[in-house]
């Protein structure tokens, strides 16, 4: 059987090709575009620096000059944002660290029941012999306390994995709410 095919006529025809379309960020997109920019910045280039907030705009026009980012996502980070965190208590000892992982895949093979757990530690740093935990949101927070109760299970089971993976214990674990630029402790 043949099937006869009618031509589009030029009105039908969209204004441009779907891979032309203006396309915006959704709140997930932000939320990726965020989590990139923290694993790609060159710490190095922040540490002991009096200019903080212009070593990230150098760092992020770096990151859109090597085609990390597109002017659309360079428009939708909070620098500010980043500031806050670099400038705040969790974002210096992060800097002073002599080791630091960003975006640390893992796959563990769990002993009890065969489970294999795969995640991404967001950032891990090294104070001494034992690691702090960071996990960033970009969450909106309405009820803080609900906000920590939501990812404390997840934090845990990336403690596990890091403590036996490494072999060094996990001594804090920490959320960071970019959009409020305040850090959570999560316990236990």
């Amino acid at each position: 059987a043949e099937t006869i095919v009618s031509p589009l006529r030029l009105s039908e025809l969209p204004d441009r090709p779907a891979f032309m379309e203006e396309r915006h960020l959704t709140g997930a997109d932000r939320g990726t575009v965020v989590h990139r920019v923290l694993s790609l910045l060159n710490l190095d280039v922040l540490k002991g620096t009096e200019g903080l907030s212009d070593a990230l705009w150098v760092e992020i026009r770096r990151l859109e000059e090597q085609g990390c980012l597109t002017a659309e996502e360079v428009d939708v980070i909070s620098h500010r944002g980043l500031v806050t965190f670099f400038e705040g208590a969790l974002g210096k000892r992060l800097l002073a660290s002599p080791e630091v992982h960003r975006e640390w895949s893992f796959n563990l093979r769990m002993t009890v029941d065969d489970t294999l757990l795969q995640g991404v530690i967001d950032c891990a740093f090294r104070e001494e012999n034992a690691w702090v935990l960071v996990d960033y949101k970009t969450d909106r927070i309405e009820d803080e306390q609900a906000f920590v109760e939501r990812y404390t299970l997840q934090l845990y089971w990336y403690q596990q994995a890091l403590e036996r993976i490494t072999g060094l214990r996990v001594k804090e674990k920490w959320l960071y709410a970019l959009g409020k630029g305040k850090a959570f402790r999560v316990t236990p």
